[in-house]
């Protein structure tokens, strides 16, 4: 599953619960609405897993920053394939500038 492989909300923020932290690292289908199913989060999708499928369309959103400082919520679109998936998303996030 996608949210196993996020950090958890202690790890990457600070936070004790991952409920402080849920739209810091989720995910979303796309399509007819705005956050189509399913929802990947480690809040839900680690009791409620979905099979990824050919098709699929993703929002995958995270951030990056210092707890309560400075940050950049990074949301990347992708389709699954037959052999994996296509970034849809065309902003390169390596050009993005962090400052310290």
């Amino acid at each position: 599953d996608i949210a196993s492989k996020w950090p958890s909300a202690k790890d990457a923020w600070g936070y004790d619960e991952e409920d402080m932290a849920a739209a810091n690292l989720w995910g979303h289908g796309l399509g007819l609405a705005q956050y189509d199913p399913p929802v990947i989060s480690r809040i839900w999708s680690m009791d409620h897993p979905v099979n990824i499928e050919p098709g699929m369309v993703f929002a995958l959103e995270t951030q990056h920053g210092k707890l309560h400082d400075h940050g950049v919520r990074l949301e990347e679109m992708l389709v699954v394939n037959d052999t994996g998936t296509e970034m849809l998303s065309t902003f390169s996030q390596h050009e993005i500038v962090v400052v310290d």
